[in-house]
């Protein structure tokens, strides 16, 4: 719904604010302050949760309904229903991404994947065997709106505006640490918050 997009653009873009003031107030001790136990579970969650909402998709069924157990239960009973050209595109896909990625990960696997899924949706004429497309996409530069700002719609949002940008925070000194030891560099972690507030607040800006 309308107003349910309006609610999600205005959690990205406070989100993005108060990102951006931890960053530009030097405070990046904050994203240390959830344990890397903590965040490990926390995100070993979100894959399963992403894995489970993917898998209607590659095998071409109807998503389901509720939450992660009762989606499986649902899936159980759909497998017999799988589209086989589109579980066979997404095996080829994920076996893909997965190969490219012990090559060489530099390599940009996800974008071969996908310009070689878009070809082979055009020359084997997969949308006629049942696979699922986008459609047409929008053209054009995006437009610059503010976000549908209210006294309600941020009382809606602020819990859940807080909940994010703790954990992206905390994502995002992880990533940044673990990425400079591996490099042997020095890094700040302020101006990543920095950076991450200002991308979430441009994002929202544009309706992302």
């Amino acid at each position: 719904a309308e107003h349910y997009i309006g609610l999600a653009i205005v959690t990205a873009f406070l989100v993005g604010v108060f990102t951006l003031v931890i960053g530009v107030g030097r405070m990046g001790w904050v994203g240390d302050f959830l344990s890397r136990p903590v965040m490990i579970g926390f995100f070993g969650g979100i894959a399963v949760i992403i894995i489970v909402h993917q898998l209607p998709g590659i095998l071409g069924v109807e998503d389901g309904h509720g939450r992660t157990i009762a989606r499986l239960v649902q899936l159980s009973g759909q497998v017999k229903d799988a589209n086989i050209p589109t579980l066979a595109l997404g095996a080829v896909s994920l076996a893909l991404l997965l190969g490219i990625a012990r090559i060489n990960r530099r390599i940009p696997g996800a974008l071969i994947v996908l310009a070689l899924s878009t070809i082979a949706m055009y020359v084997f004429k997969l949308h006629d065997d049942g696979v699922a497309v986008l459609g047409p996409l929008d053209h054009g530069l995006p437009s610059f709106h503010l976000p549908p700002f209210s006294y309600e719609s941020i009382e809606a949002v602020a819990t859940t505006v807080l909940i994010i940008a703790t954990l992206c925070l905390a994502q995002t000194a992880a990533t940044t640490r673990s990425a400079a030891n591996l490099g042997g560099f020095e890094t700040d972690v302020n101006a990543d918050f920095r950076a991450l507030g200002t991308a979430n607040i441009l994002a929202s800006l544009v309706g992302s």
